[in-house]
């Protein structure tokens, strides 16, 4: 009985195909963290919001002939936002950045999303904001029914300097008393702001709360 003699070489077609394969992969992932990156994150407006422009302050350039028409341009669009802005700068900026926080929040939730499924950040980098001071109000169940017992979430939104801008009650019913005394407590809350790459920016949480506390 003879045994002939088996080549162990690997074969060119066999490595030049796992070659491609392994190329192809990589460029399937680089274009997907690219869309990722490059998706813009639209969120639609919360019941009982509207849509509405918010004015962005235009960049200031040195003045050059180039640049003449650019700023034309810059100070036209201006007017226009504020012909659509609504009456009240100050609910007409607390809505404002009530929105820029909920956008900035679905980024970083989409950001998590892809860290947990494909094991690294793409860029932007971003950061949770986090409670640095504050307390939740003790509220016995003297203060409430026999046998009273609920949940409610407050939506906080946090501005840039990590202050409390806006909270308010999203689900679950309490007492107007209760109600008041809960968010004015929240209200005084400070936070370490979210980031984007290293800057702070606005950002909403949701806080869950069990009534009595």
């Amino acid at each position: 009985m003879q045994f002939a003699e088996i080549n162990r070489a690997p074969r060119a077609a066999s490595l030049l195909w796992s070659v491609v394969a392994h190329l192809l992969a990589g460029v399937l992932l680089a274009s997907l963290v690219v869309l990722q990156r490059s998706r813009p994150v639209v969120v639609p407006p919360a019941k009982g919001e509207k849509m509405e422009a918010v004015r962005v302050e235009p960049v200031t350039l040195p003045p050059s002939q180039k640049q003449a028409g650019l700023l034309v341009s810059q100070k036209k669009s201006q007017k226009i936002v504020r012909q659509v802005q609504t009456p009240g700068e100050s609910t007409t900026g607390l809505v404002a950045l009530r929105q820029e926080a909920r956008r900035a929040t679905a980024a970083i939730v989409e950001n998590f999303k892809f860290r947990t499924t494909y094991g690294f950040s793409p860029y932007p980098k971003y950061e949770l904001a986090f409670q640095t001071t504050g307390q939740i109000p003790i509220i016995s169940a003297d203060q409430l029914p026999p046998r009273f017992e609920q949940y409610v979430i407050v939506e906080v939104t946090i501005d840039s300097q990590g202050s409390v801008a806006d909270a308010r009650i999203t689900a679950g019913e309490v007492d107007n008393k209760i109600a008041s005394t809960l968010l004015m407590a929240i209200r005084q809350f400070k936070y370490r702001p979210a980031t984007r790459e290293g800057i702070p920016i606005p950002s909403q949480c949701d806080l869950v709360i069990h009534i009595p506390t």
